[in-house]
């Protein structure tokens, strides 16, 4: 579920910047998208200090709270480089929805639907994705396969549907580690 605020102090540009939205997001995001608008700047600042992960993006007509959020957003991400195909890519490790390895390429799928391709020339899947094997926001419910639980949208019995409509495999030996840690992921969740 993609979380979107629209802040502005003028109601007319905050309902005129919420329909544009709108359209956007059902041009060019197929994953549930909820959009929110927050009335003050008060709202902002309190969601900003008790829920800040509440939105993964927030459009604002408040210079001084725009600069705030941006540096919050920003120090919270961890970075990390991708030695890909024809370059090497700064993303973010919260922006990979999951991470496949076929045939000694993994391929990197971002949030946003975009790829990034990067080919193993040695070691395993694990050590070459680094960072996201040892991340707890991931787990690896197959082989082939890490996925980050903020963008799974179904958990089956043998597979888990992605926010992109991916269906991974769960591999049988890892289907009561995989549920177990999804289950702790959702309660944790749900008490912030």
């Amino acid at each position: 579920m993609f979380r979107i605020a629209v802040c502005s102090s003028q109601t007319n540009d905050k309902n005129e910047t919420s329909r544009t939205i709108q359209k956007w997001i059902k041009r060019n995001i197929t994953a549930d998208a909820e959009l929110c608008q927050v009335e003050s700047v008060e709202e902002l600042q309190n969601i900003m200090e008790t829920q800040p992960d509440k939105y993964n993006f927030c459009i604002m007509d408040m210079p001084a709270l725009k600069s705030a959020f941006e540096a919050q957003t920003e120090q919270k991400k961890h970075p990390l480089l991708i030695h890909g195909t024809d370059s090497i890519r700064h993303i973010f490790v919260e922006d990979i929805m999951y991470a496949e390895n076929s045939l000694r390429r993994i391929t990197y799928t971002l949030y946003n639907r975009q790829k990034i391709i990067s080919v193993r020339r040695a070691g395993s899947f694990e050590s070459a994705v680094g960072e996201i094997a040892k991340a707890q926001a991931f787990m690896q419910p197959h082989k082939s396969f890490f996925v980050q639980f903020r963008y799974i949208s179904e958990l089956g019995t043998d597979h888990i549907l992605m926010a992109d409509g991916k269906k991974i495999p769960v591999a049988q030996s890892r289907l009561v580690t995989v549920q177990s840690r999804y289950l702790h992921y959702l309660t944790q969740r749900t008490k912030a």
